[in-house]
């Protein structure tokens, strides 16, 4: 059932001073693309959803997600540039994730070079690409749940 392989995207940044984006590749999750019921709901044939669950453990106190530190999305916004690589957040609205791994594992630090930015330049390249739209996180069976339109 944990299976597949995806890589998530944090961004970090502003508009006024630019984005950057770091990527963390995570095996052993488990996807659910529904491509049927966005059609339905709006139309569109690229109106795909996704649910993504990702396991994590507790080591220390602190929720490890592939043996990175998860952090909520402000205090993961306090770190600096360096840290922010070493660690991992799921911002609602802003960060994105793809199905598969992304080949290059460098962080992407000029946005502008894509027209309307990274998302829109992944969404034309890849197949399966989702912006993260919601975030729970269970503790029972340890794992985030996180939808993705």
């Amino acid at each position: 059932m944990y299976n597949r392989t995806i890589t998530v995207f944090n961004r970090s940044g502003s508009e006024k001073n630019g984005f950057v984006w770091f990527p963390t590749v995570i095996d052993g999750v488990y996807l659910i693309i529904d491509k049927g019921a966005g059609m339905v709901k709006t139309g569109l044939a690229e109106a795909n959803k996704a649910n993504l669950h990702i396991q994590y453990i507790f080591v220390g106190g602190k929720v490890l997600v592939v043996g990175k530190p998860y952090m909520l999305p402000k205090e993961w916004n306090t770190q600096s540039d360096e840290e922010k690589a070493t660690s991992i957040t799921f911002n609602e609205g802003c960060d994105f994730f793809i199905d598969g791994e992304y080949a290059e594992k460098v962080i992407v630090e000029d946005e502008s070079i894509y027209t309307n930015g990274l998302l829109s330049y992944m969404k034309s390249k890849y197949d399966n690409v989702f912006k993260i739209n919601t975030v729970g996180k269970y503790n029972l069976i340890p794992h985030f749940e996180i939808g993705g339109e």
